[in-house]
């Protein structure tokens, strides 16, 4: 039992007690900053993916689909390397995969749907680990997508992308 008379023990106790609260504190502020550094992380990703290089990359890979051969155009990597680099950011934790789901998982599926069979072959002939990261993340988000057939979403998205460039150009 505690003895409260004795003022050491209760010493003793005030210094468990505000060590454990401290502790707490720490962790929730440990949370809290790695919480807000992956929406940072996101926040950059998604100014990068809507700029202007971007943009016009996506708009010739949707006005070059269905590719032709499997050779992997400037447009294509520029894509690729960006969803490479999303998938690295969320491998090493800066970025939530949560988060980058809800933003992202539309334009992984969509594109890798588009872009695939060129990696695929790249991965195949010249090198195994060439855009590992996106084919990696596409399966993940994948498995967390709805299951919508693909073909109507690439429609979906050329039109899409259509307009986004149209809006940009207006009002730029």
């Amino acid at each position: 039992m505690f003895d409260y008379s004795n003022p050491d023990n209760v010493w003793s106790f005030v210094q468990a007690a505000l060590v454990t609260l401290g502790f707490i504190f720490v962790v929730r502020q440990i949370f809290i900053a790695r919480e807000q550094n992956s929406i940072s992380h996101l926040i950059h990703f998604r100014t990068t993916w809507n700029a202007e290089p971007l943009l016009s990359a996506r708009q010739k890979i949707c006005e070059d689909y269905p590719k032709t051969d499997n050779i992997l155009t400037p447009h294509d990597d520029l894509v690729a390397a960006f969803l490479e680099d999303l998938a690295a950011a969320i491998q090493v934790s800066h970025a939530n995969s949560k988060h980058a789901w809800s933003y992202f998982s539309y334009y992984i599926e969509i594109y890798y749907a588009m872009l695939g069979p060129t990696i695929e072959n790249y991965q195949s002939e010249i090198e195994a680990t060439y855009f590992a990261g996106f084919k990696n993340l596409h399966r993940d988000f994948l498995g967390m997508s709805s299951g919508v057939q693909t073909v109507g979403k690439i429609k979906r998205l050329i039109e899409e992308e259509r307009r986004a460039v149209e809006f940009r150009i207006v009002h730029s």
